[in-house]
């Protein structure tokens, strides 16, 4: 590889990774991630395999909640778009976390055996429901089915059924 018609040399620039376990503190992972000038960890499980990575936006954002930039803008979401100050439309496979965290209110409760809002719909009707049903999955919220095939649904429409409204960072 070429750098400003120089060889570009590798062992300059390679930095040593931080090494970090799932039980690890963020506040303490942050803190060395400093130190170190070392903007990623590599998180290792148990048997010395690799579990995942984290970076200093992912910390950041645990502590200060969702940040916007070029790689995540509201406004390219894939998965559910807002409609309404009260209304999202949703991709039935997105995650009910996700959607929790959108509508400012609890879906699952502990114990649950489903990660999407599909499989909440599954588990509490026993079916894939015909385009159109509606069905309340929470005292806050409404769901309605806008698009399935006979084996399995595609979207959904989810309201807020209390009074409430979408937060802010969404309308």
């Amino acid at each position: 590889m070429l750098a400003a018609g120089q060889p570009l040399q590798l062992e300059k620039i390679i930095r040593k990774p931080i090494i970090s376990t799932a039980s690890m503190k963020l506040i303490d992972l942050l803190a060395e991630m400093r130190k170190s000038c070392v903007q990623i960890s590599i998180v290792i499980d148990e048997y010395g395999g690799t579990d995942g990575i984290v970076t200093i936006e992912d910390i950041i954002e645990e502590i200060v909640g969702r940040i916007d930039d070029e790689h995540n803008k509201k406004s390219d979401n894939d998965n559910f778009r807002v409609v309404t100050k009260d209304t999202i439309i949703s991709n039935a496979r997105v995650k009910v976390e996700e959607l929790e965290l959108a509508l400012g209110v609890e879906l699952k409760t502990p114990g649950d055996e489903f990660d999407t809002i599909g499989g909440l719909v599954l588990a509490k009707i026993g079916n894939v429901p015909a385009i159109g049903t509606k069905i309340n999955i929470s005292d806050q919220v409404e769901l309605e089915v806008i698009d399935a095939n006979p084996r399995s649904l595609k979207e959904v429409k989810l309201r807020l059924n209390d009074g409430s409204i979408l937060p802010n960072c969404l309308l």
